[in-house]
C-alpha cells in the first residue's frame, strides 16, 4: 500500500503543478483579452472590461485554491505524513468534481486512503518515530528495581513488548495446540 500512496503523492503533485500553470496562463490570456477589447473605443467594450477582469479574477483564485492545497497533500503523501491522510480524502473528494481525469483521480485516492492498509502505515510510522524520539530524548530511565536502564535496553525491551501477541490471539493459539494434542 505505501507505493499507491506515494504514487497517489506524485498524482496530486503533478495535478497541482498542472493547475499552477493553467492558472498563470488563463491569467495571460485573459489580460491580453482584456486589453484588445479595451483598445476598442466602443460602449459595449466599457462593459465587457470588468467583467472580463472578474470573470479572469475568479478563474484564477479557483484554480490556485484548488491546485496549491493538491501540491501540498502530495508532498506530504510522499513523506508518509499523518495530516495528509485526511487532507487528501478533502483534496480527492474536491477531485471528483475535475471530469474526467479529476474523477478518477479522485476515486483512486479515496480508495487508497480509506483502506485499512494505509491507515496503519501513516500512523504506525508516527507512532514509531514519537517512541523513538522519546527514546532517545531521555538517556537513563530508572525501572521498578531502581536500576537504571540505558537506551538499547529499553529500545529492545519496547521491541519485545510490541511483538507479543494480543492476549486473545494467545489464547487462541494455546487452544488449537491442545486440540491437535487430542
Amino acid at each position: 500500500m505505501e507505493t499507491h500512496v506515494k504514487v497517489l503523492g506524485a498524482l496530486n503533485i503533478a495535478f497541482g503543478a498542472l493547475g499552477l500553470l493553467a492558472g498563470v496562463r488563463a491569467r495571460g490570456d485573459l489580460q491580453q483579452r482584456r486589453r484588445l477589447v479595451s483598445a476598442n473605443a466602443d460602449a459595449d467594450a466599457a462593459i465587457a472590461i470588468p467583467i472580463i477582469g472578474l470573470t479572469g479574477f475568479a478563474l484564477v483564485t479557483f484554480l490556485v485554491t484548488l491546485s496549491v492545497p493538491g501540491v501540498i497533500i502530495g508532498l506530504g503523501l510522499l513523506n508518509l505524513r499523518p495530516w495528509a491522510r485526511v487532507g487528501g480524502i478533502v483534496v480527492s473528494i474536491l477531485m471528483l468534481m475535475g471530469i474526467p481525469f479529476g474523477t478518477i483521480l479522485g476515486v483512486y485516492g479515496i480508495w487508497v486512503l480509506f483502506s485499512k492498509d494505509t491507515e496503519r502505515l501513516i500512523h504506525g510510522r508516527a507512532r514509531f518515530a514519537a517512541d523513538l524520539a522519546e527514546l532517545t530524548s531521555k538517556r537513563n530511565r530508572t525501572t521498578r528495581s531502581g536500576a537504571s536502564t540505558t537506551q538499547p535496553e529499553l529500545f529492545s525491551r519496547q521491541i519485545r513488548r510490541a511483538s507479543t501477541p494480543h492476549p486473545a490471539v494467545s489464547t487462541a493459539n494455546a487452544r488449537m495446540t491442545r486440540s491437535r494434542a487430542l
